[in-house]
């Protein structure tokens, strides 16, 4: 165990990392995972994060956390984001995206992604949204990497399930024939701080 001062989590943060990739080289997936309410500095060699932002956080702060690591397999993104992504955001490209964080536009993110999973939970998604979203995808005018899609609410009738069937063309639905399952390895080192 080492205890160490707050102000010097970052230092002590990338000096662990590096001693570990100087170890371990490119040859395992390094993953980042925290809560805050200033974002750390940007890791090198991250495959995939998982980050709970506080209220203030700006879509700006949040771009620089992914300097040194813009291309990851997985970012997800949990809590509230104060304003909008930055109009190139990473969060665009990842290829595995789960956002949980309010006050970012959902339709806005819905026609910029281009990454192969996405998940949304309690997004500010609108049915002609999701229907310009399913048109498009299915059409393979945009989307042509995208082999997931998902919406979860806890509300009921937040979507108008008919509607979006029937504009989007979608004529049946055969989970067992067209669900993609993902699987990763993760594996965690956890910084306590005292």
């Amino acid at each position: 165990m080492y205890m160490y001062e707050r102000n010097q989590s970052e230092l002590i943060i990338e000096c662990v990392h590096n001693y570990f990739y100087a170890f371990f080289g490119s040859s395992i997936d390094y993953q980042i995972d925290f809560n805050c309410d200033k974002l750390r500095q940007s890791l090198k060699n991250i495959a995939s994060s998982r980050i709970g932002l506080s209220e203030n956080m700006t879509g700006k702060e949040l771009e620089a956390c992914f300097t040194s690591s813009p291309s990851q397999k997985f970012i997800a993104i949990l809590y509230k984001l104060n304003g909008k992504l930055c109009p190139d955001s990473v969060l665009y490209n990842t290829e595995n995206l789960y956002l949980n964080s309010t006050h970012i536009d959902g339709d806005d993110l819905l026609s910029r992604f281009r990454g192969k999973s996405l998940f949304l939970v309690e997004r500010n998604v609108t049915d002609s949204n999701i229907i310009r979203f399913l048109n498009e995808w299915k059409s393979s005018r945009k989307f042509q990497n995208l082999k997931f899609f998902s919406v979860f609410t806890h509300r009921r009738n937040r979507f108008d399930v008919a509607k979006v069937l029937y504009e989007a063309d979608i004529k049946h639905l055969n989970p067992s024939e067209t669900t993609l399952k993902l699987e990763w390895k993760q594996r965690f080192v956890n910084f306590n701080q005292i």
